[in-house]
C-alpha cells in the first residue's frame, strides 16, 4: 500500500489544453467554502475534476493554459492533502471554468443566504453594543456630573 501511495503523489495524466479555468481556492472562496479541509471534501463529493496548472495563476481565471488532470483527488485513501496544500499554496490547483460555473449557480445562493444570515446577526449583535454603549456613555455622564458637585463641595472646604 505504501508503495501505490507513493505512486499516487506522482501525476501520471497527460497535459491538455482547457479553454478557461479558474483557480481552486478563489473558486472556493466565491463558493463559501473556506476552510481547506471542507474544500477537499466538497470537492471529492461533488465528484468536480481538479487540475494541476503548469504555472501559478495571476489572476482567478486564466484562458487556455496546458493542465494535468489530479487523478487521486477523489479517493481519500490515495489523494494527500500535503499535495492538495502545496499546490494550492503554489496557485496552480484549478478546475473548469464550466464546472465552476456550476458549482456557483447550484451551491452559491446557499452561500449568499449564509452571509446574509451571519451579516443580519451582527447587526443585531452592533445595535445591542450601540445600546450598552449609550446606557454607559449616559452613566459615565452622570458619574461626572456627580464628580463635579463633589468637586466642588471639596473646594468650598
Amino acid at each position: 500500500m505504501l508503495i501505490i501511495r507513493q505512486a499516487a503523489k506522482l501525476q501520471w495524466s497527460r497535459p491538455v489544453t482547457l479553454p478557461k479555468v479558474v483557480e481552486f481556492k478563489q473558486a472556493m472562496q466565491h463558493i463559501g467554502i473556506h476552510t481547506p479541509e471542507d474544500r477537499i471534501d466538497f470537492v471529492r463529493k461533488q465528484g468536480v475534476p481538479i487540475f494541476i496548472a503548469s504555472e501559478p495563476f495571476l489572476e482567478m481565471e486564466q484562458y487556455n493554459i496546458p493542465v494535468r488532470l489530479y487523478a487521486f483527488a477523489y479517493d481519500s485513501n490515495l489523494s494527500d492533502a500535503n499535495i492538495f496544500s502545496m499546490y494550492i499554496g503554489q496557485q496552480r490547483l484549478c478546475i473548469d471554468a464550466a464546472d465552476y460555473e456550476y458549482l456557483l449557480e447550484k451551491y452559491g445562493q446557499e452561500a449568499l443566504s449564509a452571509y446574509s444570515a451571519r451579516i443580519s446577526d451582527l447587526e443585531k449583535t452592533i445595535t445591542n453594543m450601540q445600546g450598552a454603549f449609550s446606557v454607559q456613555q449616559g452613566r459615565m455622564n452622570e458619574l461626572m456630573e456627580q464628580n463635579q458637585v463633589l468637586l466642588a463641595e471639596k473646594v468650598e472646604y
